[in-house]
């Protein structure tokens, strides 16, 4: 007898594991639960849903993967499901809000503090944002499972926040998707295929931040790609045309290491902060000709960048821009740059081999951003910029024509800055870098500068702490922030009245001025010690 009931046993476990794919028809929306525990199987690895869900089916999903009979679900298809509105939330969380099932999609935020509203020491009793949404298109719906493949309703057009948990592998939308929100996979490094995206328009916040394993995607109509979207996606290889994209948020595609080919920013005025770093493999770019602005750090580290168009109406290219483009060999400067600096390109073959003056200034398009000396300054040394020069760059240097020498260079006995008449800006941490970010070079002996009648701004920090002497010409019109901060030997300041704007802490501890008149053009007021 014994014999028989273990050859019976021994023929019915093959049975329950090729049992593994299932489909359910829940007829009746909150009754998933009934109808798996009816099935003839022990264990379910693919399950297919048709009929009627709600939220407490959801939740029943959740709080049983890893128990009974879905204990191994890695495969969820809920194409043929219709989503069934519930006064229940299908997720809760104390961090986070509460999801609802709802026809109309809502978003409410209600500003909350841990210490009162159960935020928990995660937050240290600071304030946070709890959502409640209503809608259809589930957020947070899957987060923390262990579900590899995920075939979403035929209803749901957008790709929600943290709709999924990092094992996911698949997603597929048979009813198409327009829309993928912030975070929708963000940290997913398992991620290796997503629906078509050829019909999305927007990608949120922090979209695939960190999806390492996801080789492709087509950005063709993308209109607008927020910040961080793609970053750490480093098998990123192709992303289509980007020529549609107008808003792009910084570092949307930092540290895409393996994308490559031509990269169209046809539709950006202005490239973001990092937007590009660390992608190695891209070979060209193309802007607009109404971009206007190449932000920090943009492409910085595209090594296999090697030539360069930069189009007419470009006036900006930030700090770092373009460092460390080891193959960057040619670039062509629009007429219109004005504000530039050293790091820019730094690293780069381009600006290695850049002309320098006679007298020794390295500028680029008109913009001074080093200078280079055989012997050092003696005491009492006027530094004396040529006519001509329209901009001092972020960060202007001074540093030995001869690279071998290493001693640090006495700018400290540069007691006067003489400015040409054509200046018409002077970059932040011109004569003053106290965080090391360009260089070495301290201006401490500097007493008395006079700036000319051409000149439109000062940038932030732009002066150390040893100016007594200070003479502004009508026509600057901005003074940014910290720009003359403790400068406490300056005892009297006369602005200009073409004066629009001041930056905070301008004048910030300048301990001999009793007060300061502020012309009646300037915009904002927001220290101490002024009056009109």
């Amino acid at each position: 007898m014994k014999k028989k009931l273990l050859l019976l046993m021994v023929a019915w476990l093959p049975l329950v594991a090729f049992c593994d794919q299932v489909t359910v028809n829940v007829e009746t929306e909150g009754t998933l639960e009934e109808v798996i525990a009816s099935q003839d199987v022990l264990k379910i690895t693919e399950l297919k849903i048709i009929g009627r869900i709600t939220a407490e089916d959801i939740i029943y999903l959740r709080q049983n993967i890893g128990k009974g009979r879905i204990a191994n679900l890695e495969t969820l298809d809920l194409k043929d499901v219709t989503l069934v509105a519930s006064e229940t939330p299908y997720y809760k969380d104390s961090k986070t809000g509460e999801f609802y099932l709802s026809e109309e999609e809502i978003y409410e935020d209600e500003t909350r503090n841990s210490s009162v509203s159960g935020g928990g020491f995660w937050m240290e009793g600071r304030d946070y944002s709890y959502t409640y949404y209503y809608g259809m298109n589930l957020p947070y719906a899957f987060t923390g499972m262990p579900l590899k493949n995920v075939v979403l309703p035929l209803s749901v057009h957008k790709i929600s926040t943290c709709c999924f948990g990092t094992s996911i592998e698949t997603v597929s939308a048979p009813g198409g998707i327009k829309e993928i929100d912030e975070r929708a996979f963000s940290g997913c490094g398992n991620l290796v295929s997503i629906p078509s995206t050829s019909s999305v328009t927007s990608i949120g916040f922090s979209a695939f931040s960190g999806c390492n394993s996801l080789t492709n995607i087509d950005l063709s109509n993308t209109e607008l790609i927020g910040e961080s979207a793609f970053s750490g996606c480093s098998s990123l290889t192709t992303i289509g045309n980007l020529g549609k994209v107008s808003q792009m948020g910084k570092m949307a595609f930092m540290d895409c290491k393996a994308l490559k080919g031509v990269i169209d920013l046809s539709g950006l005025s202005v490239v973001p902060y990092s937007a590009f770093a660390n992608c190695e493999g891209i070979e060209n770019l193309t802007f607009s000709d109404k971009l206007i602005e190449i932000r920090e750090w943009a492409f910085s580290g595209c090594k296999d960048l090697t030539a360069l168009t930069l189009p007419e109406g470009l006036v900006t290219i930030a700090t770092s821009a373009f460092k460390d483009c080891n193959s960057l060999t040619t670039v062509t400067i629009p007429s219109t740059l004005a504000v530039i600096d050293y790091t820019s390109f730094q690293g780069t073959p381009w600006l290695e081999n850049h002309a320098i003056d006679d007298d020794g200034m390295m500028c680029i398009n008109n913009v001074a951003i080093r200078y280079f000396i055989d012997t050092d300054f003696v005491a009492n040394s006027v530094l004396t910029f040529k006519e001509g020069i329209i901009g001092i760059g972020d960060g202007f240097q001074i540093c030995w024509r001869d690279p071998a020498k290493k001693e640090s260079i006495a700018t400290e006995n540069i007691i006067e800055v003489k400015l040409p008449s054509t200046l018409q800006f002077i970059g932040k941490n011109a004569f003053n870098d106290p965080y090391h970010n360009y260089g070495y070079c301290y201006y401490s002996g500097l007493k008395k500068i006079v700036f000319p009648a051409s000149l439109k701004k000062i940038g932030a920090d732009a002066f150390y702490s040893s100016i007594e002497s200070i003479s502004f010409a009508e026509g600057l019109e901005e003074i940014g922030p910290r720009a003359f901060v403790n400068c406490s030997k300056l005892e009297d300041l006369k602005l200009p009245s073409t004066l629009k704007r001041i930056g905070e802490n301008a004048f910030g501890n300048c301990t001999g001025l009793s007060e300061i008149t502020i012309p009646e053009n300037v915009e904002n007021l927001n220290y101490p010690k002024i009056r009109r």
